[in-house]
């Protein structure tokens, strides 16, 4: 099965299910493609879109890969920063008063930007992913010690620690 241009990234299906237990907001970019659609889907669960940009000059980040057969491995197939390249987030007053905070899939500098306009994050979730670890090591590795969790996907884990065994790959 595949599905094609679908509301994607960790931080839209973050949003959407921290939206049923508390004020969510997102912070980010866009592009000329992203669909009234997904606007509306997020707005419906009362997401806060006013730190999203809207670039109408180039298309939206873009993913596309293949799952392996037990999910923990997958290939990246393409990926094309279109929106996100060159862009540094502007936080407004409520983004940068939360505790709790969600570093979405993409360049470690992007994410480290938005951290550190937070004043006083409670507890950050990073996520992560093979290009980053493969173009920006040094830089994700920095950042991996100011958050909280990580995100990664068995594979991603083995990569970033050099270690073909999971449980050593997590303790490190």
């Amino acid at each position: 099965d595949s599905a094609n241009f679908i509301l994607g990234g960790s931080a839209s299906y973050a949003a959407l299910a921290a939206s049923f237990f508390a004020p969510t907001q997102i912070v980010g970019i866009v592009g000329s493609d992203f669909k009234d659609s997904d606007v509306k889907r997020l707005t419906a669960r009362n997401i806060d879109i006013s730190g999203l940009k809207m670039d109408a000059e180039k298309p939206t980040f873009f993913w596309r890969g293949k799952y392996h057969e037990d999910f923990n491995g997958r290939e990246t197939l393409d990926v094309r920063l279109n929106a996100f390249e060159g862009y540094m987030p502007e936080l407004n007053e409520t983004a940068k008063m939360s505790k709790y905070v969600l570093l979405g899939n993409i360049a470690p500098e992007t994410q480290e930007a938005a951290l550190n306009a937070i004043r006083d994050p409670e507890f950050v979730i990073l996520d992560s992913m093979d290009l980053w670890i493969q173009t920006a090591n040094a830089k994700l590795k920095e950042l991996i010690k100011r958050a909280d969790m990580l995100i990664l996907n068995d594979s991603e884990a083995k990569m970033l620690t050099d270690n073909r065994n999971l449980i050593v790959a997590g303790d490190a």
